[in-house]
């Protein structure tokens, strides 16, 4: 079914005129490739984008930040179209840094303006674009905002870092700590990231200085970096379900710890310093802790004396499957928490990895490797409590 869409253009004279522009109205059609940028159908919503837009647009000596996303990208494109098929001049036309989704006349300059827009107890899926550039800002977001998809342009190019570390004063005169170093708090479920780099930039000295803490269900980062020392990304809820897929994260002592349940999918692991890749705290009554599976560990080359993790809590449980170990790592594998007792209750396993330093005969004694059997048990749906997370962005309602 075809639909007439009257779009009102304002013109140098600022008279408004009457075009008629043909718009197809077929959801199902939205994503087909094989349609043109302007053959393809709008919604409603899309639609009345577009004429907001186009009448932005066209007014004299106005500045327009061109926020892109989806649908407001196909309604800008439609604005524009009509812009320049009545040759009218387009002044100061930029791409901001943030979006909110489906907002046409709210601009933010800050990622967590565009966090504080978003409804509490949002439901909708809500997608953000974040342009290259370095964000220096402390972000949190809270348990009210879940549904929220954060997608950089380049992951390389797109940061999000501060420098926040223990024993740093903060502004209010409080002492900083682990809990409250974070360059970002994700405390809202069902959240997404996607190209982006999470750093804390503290310093190789400063301690404790957490990147990202990520204390929501059912959270997902596909194709991230997570860059920082020690401490960088904290897992921090028990009760909280993670995925990481093809992911980059580098750290010196303890950089990936927590209690959650963490799936770690075809990701790079980097050490710089002779210390402990993991420091699980999982519960006793947690089946499931950390998991990497096809995951490469590498470090710096003068690295010698790395281990696969060290017990925060008595029942940690990390098992490494199908990765390639680095040379960088110790023979033994593991190491215990300063003597203490908690290895004997360690839930520490490998399987079928492979790589220089992956021999299993030269493991602690304390630590297992898996039978096939057992291997099998090691079901994603299963180990992320019948949550299964795509290795995609999601889509935003349109």
């Amino acid at each position: 079914m075809q639909r007439y869409t009257q779009l009102f253009i304002n013109f140098k004279s600022l008279i408004l005129m009457k075009t008629l522009y043909l718009i197809r109205h077929a959801k199902s059609s939205w994503n087909d490739p094989r349609l043109s940028d302007f053959d393809r159908p709008l919604n409603d919503r899309g639609e009345k984008d577009a004429e907001a837009m186009a009448k932005r647009l066209v007014k004299k000596d106005i500045s327009i930040d061109a926020f892109i996303s989806s649908p407001a990208k196909r309604a800008f494109s439609t604005a524009r179209y009509f812009a320049k098929r009545f040759d009218v001049k387009k002044k100061n036309i930029i791409q901001a840094p943030a979006l909110y989704e489906a907002s046409v006349d709210n601009f933010y300059k800050t990622i967590q303006e565009a966090f504080n827009a978003v409804p509490a107890y949002n439901r909708k899926p809500t997608s953000i674009t974040i342009k290259k550039g370095v964000y220096k800002e402390k972000l949190y977001l809270d348990s009210t905002k879940s549904n929220i998809s954060i997608a950089g342009d380049d992951k390389f190019n797109t940061i999000i870092t501060y420098d926040d570390h223990t024993g740093k004063v903060a502004p209010n005169g409080d002492t900083i700590s682990t809990r409250t170093s974070w360059t970002f708090l994700i405390k809202a479920d069902n959240f997404l990231a996607y190209n982006i780099t999470f750093q804390n930039n503290a310093g190789f000295t400063a301690g404790q200085a957490v990147a990202v803490e990520a204390d929501g269900d059912k959270a997902k980062f596909l194709d991230c970096r997570f860059i920082g020392n020690q401490d960088v990304l904290f897992l921090s809820n028990e009760k909280s379900r993670q995925y990481f897929w093809k992911c980059y994260i580098e750290g010196t002592t303890d950089f990936i710890f927590g209690s959650a349940t963490a799936w770690f999918d075809s990701c790079e692991i980097y050490s710089k310093k002779n210390s402990h890749v993991t420091a699980a705290s999982t519960p006793q009554s947690k089946e499931w802790g950390f998991i990497f599976n096809a995951c490469k560990l590498n470090g710096d080359t003068s690295l010698h004396s790395v281990s696969l993790g060290r017990p925060w809590r008595p029942y940690a449980a990390v098992v490494y499957m199908n990765c390639y170990i680095g040379s960088h790592i110790k023979p033994e594998g593991w190491s215990n928490w300063n003597n203490t007792e908690n290895y004997k209750t360690t839930r520490y396993a490998e399987y079928k990895n492979y790589g220089p330093s992956s021999d299993p005969t030269k493991r602690v004694n304390w630590s297992k490797q898996l039978t096939d059997e057992e291997a099998k048990t090691y079901d994603r749906r299963k180990y992320l409590d019948s949550w299964y997370p795509e290795n995609k962005k999601q889509k935003t309602r349109s």
